[in-house]
């Protein structure tokens, strides 16, 4: 289970790190775990709110998806992983 995921997100919507470095460990983290074969293990809302957390934070980084570059700043990137995690029950 990658659980190491799951804290380090939450580590982040406490304010303990900022949006740059939770970004891009992050998404060195799924690498990391995806390539180890790590993240095939994990239960369904695990791998759910994962991925979710990874999306939120390639918008952050490249500007990619619905919103427009720049929406998605660090502030309601903060936002939008607390809800997630709170959503799938790991806050």
């Amino acid at each position: 289970m990658s659980v190491t995921m799951l804290r380090f997100a939450k580590s982040f919507t406490e304010d303990r790190i900022t949006a740059e470095v939770f970004s891009s460990a992050y998404l060195e983290l799924r690498r990391i775990e995806g390539a180890a074969g790590l993240l095939a293990s994990d239960p369904p809302n695990v791998d759910e709110c994962i991925s979710e957390i990874f999306y939120l934070v390639d918008i952050h980084v490249l500007g990619d998806g619905p919103v427009d570059p720049g929406e998605l700043d660090d502030d309601a990137l903060r936002v939008e992983v607390r809800r997630v995690l709170g959503e799938f029950g790991f806050q």
